[in-house]
């Protein structure tokens, strides 16, 4: 997972990518461990040097997604609370399956 700093490795942010793009267009059940390596040209047990396991996965995905909707709900911050609450809807919908792991 993420260094003592937090910091991710470049590796870790492609397997956060590959499993986000994977969740995105295929559901939550392609959010495998052998189907993010697969996504890039790596084996499953390579994988496991960077994220040790399903779930370290799932939260590299989620904080990613987390981190994105709160620039989203930043930006309408300014409109007030009524484009805030748009936003996260409209986030909801545009990304259901981040939204329900996230929740």
């Amino acid at each position: 997972m993420p260094d003592p700093t937090g910091t991710l490795t470049e590796r870790q942010r492609q397997i956060a990518a590959a499993a986000r793009r994977l969740l995105d267009e295929q559901g939550p059940e392609a959010l495998t461990m052998r189907n993010v390596a697969e996504a890039l040209g790596i084996k499953a047990p390579s994988l496991y040097k960077h994220v040790p396991d399903k779930t370290a996965l799932e939260t590299l995905v989620v904080a990613d997604a987390l981190a994105e909707l709160a620039e989203t709900l930043e930006a309408a911050s300014p409109q007030g609370l009524t484009a805030i609450a748009k936003s996260y809807r409209a986030y909801a919908l545009a990304h259901p399956h981040i939204y329900r792991l996230m929740n």
